[in-house]
């Protein structure tokens, strides 16, 4: 079972940063925009099953894209990484920074949208 600290990092109207933690657990913890997913990334950027978390045969977390996702791993694009602390993931216009475990908690794991889209995206709507 992995236990995961996820620390939601937006920035508030001056610029600060407002941290909001939750946490997720599974036997693995999928990334992405569907419904089901523990890390839930509303963008269409994402897909709807990007990543998933997992152990490895040794016993070490890892993140591994599912077929057709992107992910960027520590600057260079890869399908898979473990997870060890400062390990910087790019999954659709999101961050996700491996943080210092803690205790209770397998995995600390930051995560903040800094790439958004231009305003013309942002407000769509139904006539």
């Amino acid at each position: 079972m992995i236990r995961c600290l996820l620390a939601q990092i937006s920035r508030n109207q001056n610029g600060q940063l407002v941290r909001k933690e939750l946490e997720a657990t599974g036997e693995t913890i999928q990334i992405g925009r569907a419904a089901g997913c523990k890390i839930l990334l509303l963008d269409y950027r994402v897909n709807f099953h990007h990543a998933t978390i997992h152990y490895s045969d040794g016993g070490k977390l890892f993140i591994e894209a599912e077929e057709g996702a992107d992910i960027t791993i520590n600057g260079s694009p890869g399908l898979s990484a473990e997870f060890t602390p400062g390990t910087h993931i790019l999954v659709g216009p999101y961050d996700l920074i491996a943080e210092t475990p803690m205790a209770d908690y397998d995995l600390v794991l930051s995560v903040e949208m800094v790439r958004q889209l231009p305003d013309e995206h942002e407000h769509i709507s139904a006539k």
